[in-house]
């Protein structure tokens, strides 16, 4: 059986899991079950949407900060980019079954806000300044968060940065102007590990 089209396998996560029940060009369909007081990452998606039908339990769906009740046979839309999440309030699993929309359908085309379990987040910047090795980085309500800078790269289209030593699982989405900055920091540092004194 093609490895793309595997019916049968069962992706485990830390909430519950998946099954592939259909897909085909521009679409996906997933049968997802959310083990009892558990609730998936807050997330969005760049490039596709996605349409939920809850088919046993009831779930607390959170669609760009408004929660939810989905019962069974309860619809909810998602559009590309916005940010989602769902959860199970209940003892009893809860069942929903998610059809992706997009011509990009990877598993990877995901921007986890918020997680439960320590997987990675990324994290939208507004601005900062990157000095050597650390960014600082800025937000609207003029907070500052200095991080050690583990490296800058491309990901999904996208400047990223990966920051902490201590959570290098950690991403943070940068602007232009920032990612630009990272560049150059990154190549002014591999110039001194270069240059022979």
């Amino acid at each position: 059986m093609n490895e793309k089209n595997n019916y049968e396998t069962k992706h485990e996560r830390p909430w519950g899991h998946w099954r592939l029940l259909d897909r085909g060009p521009g679409f996906l369909v997933k049968a997802m079950l959310i083990n009892g007081k558990q609730r998936i990452s807050l997330q969005k998606h760049l490039h596709r949407s996605e349409r939920w039908t809850v088919a046993m339990g009831v779930g607390i769906a959170t669609l760009n900060g408004v929660k939810l009740e989905l019962k069974p046979g309860d619809v909810l839309l998602i559009p590309r980019g916005a940010t989602h999440r769902l959860a199970n309030p209940a003892i009893e699993p809860l069942v929903m079954i998610e059809v992706q929309l997009g011509d990009d359908l990877r598993e990877d085309d995901i921007v986890r806000v918020e997680d439960d379990y320590g997987r990675a987040v990324a994290v939208p910047l507004d601005g900062g300044v990157v000095t050597g090795k650390t960014a600082i980085l800025g937000n609207e309500g003029g907070c500052e968060l200095v991080v050690p800078l583990n490296e800058g790269r491309i990901v999904a289209g996208k400047p990223m940065a990966i920051i902490g030593a201590d959570n290098p699982e950690v991403i943070i989405t940068l602007n232009e102007a920032l990612a630009a900055k990272v560049g150059e920091a990154i190549k002014r540092d591999d110039g001194k590990k270069n240059r022979k004194d």
